[in-house]
Order: C-alpha cells, then structure tokens, then sequence
C-alpha cells in the first residue's frame, strides 16, 4: 500500500466517523427522543380513555348516586335546614334513649357556594344507648 492510498483511507474513515457522528447528533437522537415522548403521550392518552371508558361504563350508577344526594341535601334555606337537623337529632335522641345535655349547630362556608353545618351534641346514656344514638 503507497503512501497515497493510505493517506485516502485515512481520509475517507475520518469523514465516515464525523458523518456517522454528525448523523447520531443531528438526525438519530432527536428521533428517538421524539419516539420516547410521543410513546409517553401515547401511554398517558390511552390511561385517559380508559378513565373515560370507566367512567361511561359506571355512569347509570353514578347519575343514579348523584340524584340520591341531591334529593337527600338539606335545603337552602339556613332555617329549613337546621330546622332539619334538629328534628332528625331529636329522633335519634328518642330512638336511641340517650340523654342530651346540649347540641351546637354551626354553620361554616368554604366557598361561595358550598357550606357545611358541623354539629356537636354532648349525650348521656348506657354503652347500648349511645351505640344506637351512633348506629
């Protein structure tokens, strides 16, 4: 092999090897990068539809829950529903047979549109009593 010949495959396996890593660089790695994330997006697509699919499988059920929440939620009215409130802790008091010292309704907003009435109520009675005030 002359000089010349050795010199030319020096030459053209420096280009090969810049080509080749200008080819990994530029072209190669991006792609698979573009792969891994359009994979990933795939994946967390198709965990949502199978959400959905859950959801539209169970959706008789939860329509159904729904209703039964909305017709059993105290009324708007502040009045009415304590009013409400008071009526069913007097059933339970008198179902139950326990005792009640006192019973402190309070209401507290968390957003405009939702409020909770927490109510405390200090009760005397046997254990079988207040287990059927609780039960």
């Amino acid at each position: 092999m002359t000089p010349k010949q050795r010199e030319r495959i020096l030459i053209l396996t420096a280009v090969i090897c810049v080509a080749a890593f200008a080819g990994d660089r530029l072209v190669l790695t991006p792609l698979i990068d573009l792969w891994n994330t359009r994979a990933e997006k795939i994946t967390n697509l198709q965990d949502i539809i199978e959400n959905g699919q859950r959801l539209l499988n169970r959706e008789r059920s939860l329509r159904k829950t729904w209703r039964i929440m909305q017709r059993d939620a105290l009324p708007d009215d502040i009045a009415q529903a304590q009013n409400q409130i008071v009526k069913g802790m007097d059933r339970w008091v008198t179902d139950s047979g326990v005792k009640q010292s006192s019973f402190k309704p309070n209401w507290k907003q968390y957003e405009e549109s939702y409020r909770t009435l927490e109510s405390s109520a200090v009760v005397q009675g046997e254990l079988s009593q207040i287990q059927r005030f609780f039960i």
